[in-house]
């Protein structure tokens, strides 16, 4: 029997070949078991910090972790860490950030299909906290102001008293104009703060305060306030006819070439801190962002989403934003108007330099700004004559002409969109010596519409900012030192943003309502996407 079988076996070439394909598919299979039982699963031997927020690079030390990221992913608490998160990914290390949505829990590598050895990781946000508050040792109290040179904006005062804090983190003084509205608050980036202790303050007046009274705000409480009379002040600020409007800001991800855990993050605009304007909410779509304010724009990780079909998705992040604006109306007593101070040119080095935006430095702008003003030395008058200049012979064309600038041709024609006519009057002013910014916004009209607009305040000493509004001069009436309540300003100058990683592919827009170097940045998975920045919506006037 048995010998009958191999002679059919060997009589038959199609039973040989079915032999043989078995054989093979045996022996690919034993392969492939043996494969995976080779490759060894990664191993976690520390993870750094054990204890950390948002926002933290975490370290993870071991083993296994593969060469490179490939398809190997990271997950803690159960959430898994997008691509743009690494920083560094070998063998035996990866370093991520932590996203803004990070909770505590048990820390996994999974690299090859196969997953490590957990590890524990704790958000101190979430650590319980034993909370004792001594209301003697909490609340600040003011007991003297100390005077040092003259009582005007931009000077220095010394606050004496307890309880203001080691540290000022999110405390601030703030100036009141006996009790009316609007509190004008000492601001960190316009370089008012000296000195801060427990004991002690050193702030400089800020600009938009008036003669009232000043307090001390920490997280915990307020001080008493205590009178502080403004001497010296070539001039007044009023505001007045405040209003509340929602402004939403929405962008469009469409058409992405990249890999299902890849993601973009855009930075949307926070509105700039000035004592016209008060942001009261800022809120998103139900996109935690990654950050809330990084050099001030809101942070968003947009991942890449696809569908069931494998095609990415279309996808929207909105984010709204209810402001508080208040008119402004100034006027200078000009024969008070004094030179700037050595401390004060100090302060605003950089706002009298030209840069890539303000050709401050052009040769042409130099000896035309001086042609205007001759010998005109005050500040306030010199800008005011280059102001009725530019008022009377520079021509503004109400569309945006195009996204580049050439300020070559624009002064060659002496006519220009309202970014070209307000950027290079704030060169003129700065090639004269006149400290000078642009400030970069949105006009909210009564219909509900919202345009990109750009106006420049110069520096007045012992005064503080002075609006000057080219655009407005024929449209609403002469704007040289008044600034209506439908002025939303998103940036003062520029600002410079730093990428999260040095491999970031950053998306640069001209032209804006937030003059910011860049407004999106992705990772390397991420090869091409369309991006829709809608125009500004106006929600609501009230």
């Amino acid at each position: 029997m048995k010998q009958k079988f191999i002679s059919k076996i060997q009589e038959s070439s199609l039973v040989r070949l079915a032999i043989f394909f078995g054989l093979l598919i045996t022996l690919s299979a034993g392969i492939t078991i043996f494969s995976n039982l080779s490759v060894r699963p990664p191993e976690i031997s520390s993870i750094n910090p054990k204890i950390g927020i948002a926002g933290d690079v975490i370290v993870i030390s071991g083993r296994n972790f593969g060469k490179s990221q490939n398809d190997g992913y990271v997950e803690i608490g159960g959430l898994r860490l997008v691509q743009s998160s690494f920083l560094k990914w070998e063998d035996t290390e990866i370093m991520a950030i932590l996203p803004s949505n990070v909770t505590s829990g048990k820390v996994y590598v999974v690299s090859k299909n196969r997953i490590s050895n957990p590890k524990i990781w704790t958000n101190r946000l979430f650590l319980p906290k034993e909370v004792k508050i001594d209301i003697q040792t909490v609340i600040p109290t003011l007991s003297e102001i100390i005077v040092e040179d003259e009582v005007a904006i931009g000077q220095i005062i010394t606050l004496v008293g307890k309880n203001f804090g080691n540290e000022r983190q999110s405390s601030t003084v703030v100036f009141t104009k006996h009790g009316e509205l609007p509190p004008v608050v000492a601001l960190e980036e316009n370089h008012d703060y000296d000195f801060w202790s427990d004991e002690k303050i050193r702030v400089r007046i800020p600009n938009g305060a008036e003669s009232g009274s000043v307090f001390v705000e920490t997280k915990l409480s307020r001080s008493n306030a205590l009178p502080l009379t403004l001497t010296h002040i070539p001039g007044t600020k009023t505001f007045s006819n405040m209003r509340t409007c929602v402004v939403e800001i929405k962008n469009e991800i469409s058409d992405p070439l990249a890999s299902a855990d890849s993601s973009i993050l855009l930075r949307f605009p926070i509105p700039a801190s000035a004592p016209f304007q008060k942001v009261t909410d800022i809120t998103t779509d139900g996109n935690t962002p990654l950050y809330k304010n990084l050099d001030g724009t809101l942070v968003i990780q947009q991942p890449v989403d696809f569908n069931n079909e494998g095609q990415p998705k279309r996808q929207q992040t909105s984010v709204k934003y209810v402001l508080s604006n208040y008119r402004i109306h100034c006027t200078i007593n000009e024969e008070q108007v004094e030179k700037y101070s050595a401390k004060t040119r100090s302060l605003y080095e950089k706002f009298l330099q030209p840069d890539s935006y303000i050709p401050a430095d052009s040769k042409q702008v130099i000896a035309h700004a001086k042609e205007i003003v001759g010998n005109e030395r005050n500040p306030y008058l010199a800008a005011k004559a280059v102001y009725n200049y530019f008022s009377e012979n520079f021509t503004i064309i109400p569309e945006k002409i195009s996204d580049k600038v050439n300020f070559s041709e624009t002064l060659g024609k002496m006519s220009g969109d309202v970014y070209e006519a307000t950027f290079l009057f704030v060169a003129y002013l700065r090639s004269l010596g006149i400290i000078a910014l642009p400030a970069s916004g949105l006009i909210v009209n009564n219909d509900l519409t919202a345009e990109p607009h750009w106006w420049c305040e110069f520096y007045i000493e012992n005064y503080g900012w002075f609006p000057a509004d080219l655009a407005c001069s024929g449209k609403h009436g002469e704007k040289f030192g008044v600034l209506e309540n439908n002025h939303i300003a998103f940036s003062f100058g520029t600002k410079e943003l730093l990428p999260l990683t040095d491999k970031s592919t950053l998306v640069r827009k001209e032209k804006t309502f937030s003059t910011q170097s860049f407004w999106e940045e992705t990772g390397e998975r991420i090869l091409k996407y369309t991006s829709y920045w809608f125009p500004p919506k106006v929600e609501g006037i009230y």
